[in-house]
């Protein structure tokens, strides 16, 4: 994404949001143009400055015939609040576990 620009010009920025909404869901409530807002304000993003995380995660199951990835959820409480006050880089060494290793450029 940081090689072919795709966070800082507009329209490579929608070409990248077409391709991602084929392959995952959201909520039903997040508009095309939320979307677009949320990806072009990381535009200044600098990858070094990167961390990796898993959500807590607390088991695999089944709901019905669909395969399901349960989150800890009293694990993952403390994830969003950090998220939410955008302190997480600051409380990463609490999250071990969930750290993912660096990705390859």
């Amino acid at each position: 994404m940081f090689q072919q620009n795709l966070l800082s010009d507009l329209g490579s920025t929608d070409d990248l949001l077409i391709a991602l909404t084929n392959s995952i869901s959201v909520d039903e409530n997040l508009t095309d143009t939320e979307m677009l807002s949320l990806a072009y304000s990381l535009r200044g993003l600098n990858r070094n400055s990167l961390n990796f995380l898993t959500a807590p995660v607390a088991g695999l199951g089944r709901e019905g015939s669909q395969s399901v990835v349960y989150l800890d959820t009293a694990r993952a409480a403390p994830m969003w609040g950090y998220l939410k006050n955008d302190t997480l880089d600051e409380h990463l060494t609490e999250f071990g576990p969930d750290l993912l290793p660096e990705v390859p450029y």
